[in-house]
């Protein structure tokens, strides 16, 4: 800008603090994973918008695991797969929250789908939360899991 001298600005701007504040900072990310997760038999983390992409490619990567980002539906680019990554045999879904189950039921039912279509057998072993707030590992039987896996629930949200 005329006038302004660059030694007046600051670096960088730092926009870290925010509800993804878990995934920018990958070693407490890891922590958490490691400490919730002891006992869970996994191969594949499963994410899907941005915060789901970025916590689970670092996190994947870290834990030696595959991991695959679900699309969002009209997310504008230029793929022609619902999803990218490798998906395993028992894949565990990884997102910051859980409040209607929209996007679980989404993400279920679309590597489901892709999962039958490949002639693929793959278990969904539950949900790895992360996020300020409750966080830890969901097993299938937790509730909140169980209705947004239900497919009633995924016709009334998603259809």
């Amino acid at each position: 800008m005329i006038g302004w001298k660059m030694e007046e600005y600051p670096s960088s701007l730092d926009f870290t603090q925010s509800y993804m504040e878990q995934v920018h900072h990958p070693d407490l990310l890891l922590q958490m994973a490691v400490e919730e997760l002891k006992g869970v038999e996994f191969d594949t983390l499963v994410g899907t918008g941005l915060s789901g992409t970025i916590a689970v490619v670092q996190l994947a990567r870290q834990l030696g695991k595959h991991y695959l980002v679900v699309r969002k539906p009209n997310d504008g680019s230029h793929s022609y797969q619902d999803v990218e990554g490798v998906l395993g045999k028992r894949w565990l879904f990884v997102d910051d929250l859980i409040s209607s189950g929209s996007t679980l039921s989404r993400v279920y039912w679309t590597v489901s789908k892709i999962s039958h279509y490949h002639e693929f057998p793959t278990e969904f072993v539950g949900v790895f939360l992360y996020a300020n707030g409750p966080v830890g590992f969901l097993p299938l039987e937790d509730g909140r899991v169980n209705r947004a896996i239900n497919p009633e629930q995924y016709l009334t949200t998603n259809v």
